[in-house]
């Protein structure tokens, strides 16, 4: 497949993502590019970024091969669009993209929901969870379970000290591992004395 008109690939060399063919010298030239392309047996070209009229005047001309455009006005023989620029995933969008769809900001809303529910622990839930027989789960917490020697850290990292609280009454938050088993056990988990993490 050729690829005529502006090639992103090389937008660097040529100042940026710029309009070609707006002349009538380099719209000859793209039209040049064209038919040796359709001689050298592509099987289709790929015309991006020109006036409408200079495609127009490229599908008229090159009659062997579909000429696809993106940005190159409705008179060739198809249309191709970017998908994120398509669904209004991508911030900013050419001139010659319509945007059918808002897609970026429910994308945005769903992943702060998402975040939000992982921080507080409501996802995954108990429907979202797999389910192990009770008297699994305790013959495998019945295990010895070999701990390093600890390191008596000054501070916690940030990132542990959410999950490191201490559990000191039965108004508090679940600790870690009551959280798991809860998330596997269900309703009827055996609920610990207070944890005090080290």
């Amino acid at each position: 497949m050729g690829h005529i008109g502006l090639m992103p690939q090389r937008s660097s060399s040529i100042g940026g993502f710029i309009v070609q063919g707006r002349s009538g010298k380099s719209a000859s030239v793209i039209l040049d590019a064209a038919l040796r392309l359709q001689d050298a047996g592509v099987f289709a070209l790929l015309l991006e970024a020109v006036p409408g009229v200079v495609g127009r005047h490229i599908a008229e001309n090159v009659r062997n091969v579909p000429i696809i455009g993106i940005g190159a006005g409705s008179a060739v023989g198809g249309q191709v669009l970017v998908v994120n620029d398509a669904l209004g995933i991508s911030p900013k969008t050419p001139k010659f993209v319509r945007r059918f769809a808002e897609f970026g900001e429910s994308a945005q809303t769903a992943i702060e929901s998402y975040v939000a529910a992982v921080k507080s622990r409501d996802f995954p839930s108990k429907e979202e969870s797999y389910l192990m027989p009770r008297d699994q789960f305790q013959s495998l917490r019945s295990q010895a379970v070999p701990q390093p020697p600890a390191e008596n850290p000054t501070e916690l990292p940030e990132s542990n000290t959410k999950a490191s609280t201490t559990v000191e009454a039965s108004t508090a938050k679940p600790a870690a591992g009551n959280l798991l088993a809860q998330a596997i056990l269900g309703e009827d988990t055996i609920h610990e004395p207070p944890v005090h993490a080290s």
